[in-house]
């Protein structure tokens, strides 16, 4: 069973504050891992893939950063693997969303209602 993961590689003690193309050399060492489904959002990149090459993809991210010029690289990595069946990272905002709108619709039931 797939898990899920997300990581952020924050370079630090670069020469200014962006460090996109840090960032970047990070993101290009996953063609190295092709067993890993991988999306980069603003904050961090959701990867997917069995554990093991989850971890080494991290692991290479991570890496890659630093060689690429940081002096010190801090990563954060949130890990999800759910056993019982597969959920997407599609499938896991598709329920927080069906959440949402019956929160939504039981409020608009409850002024309408006069609580």
């Amino acid at each position: 069973m797939p898990v899920m993961a997300e990581i952020s590689v924050v370079p630090i003690g670069t020469n200014g504050p962006s460090v996109g193309a840090i960032v970047a050399e990070a993101l290009r060492a996953l063609e190295a891992h092709p067993a890993v489904q991988h999306e980069l959002s603003a904050m961090g990149t959701t990867l997917i893939g069995e554990l093991s090459a989850v971890l080494a993809a991290c692991g290479a991210m991570h890496s890659a950063a630093l060689a690429s010029g940081a002096p010190r690289c801090y990563t954060i990595i949130k890990m999800d693997e759910r056993r019982d069946k597969f959920s997407s990272a599609d499938d896991k905002v598709a329920s927080v969303r069906r959440h949402l709108s019956r929160d939504a619709a039981g409020e608009a039931a409850a002024k309408k209602d006069g609580m």
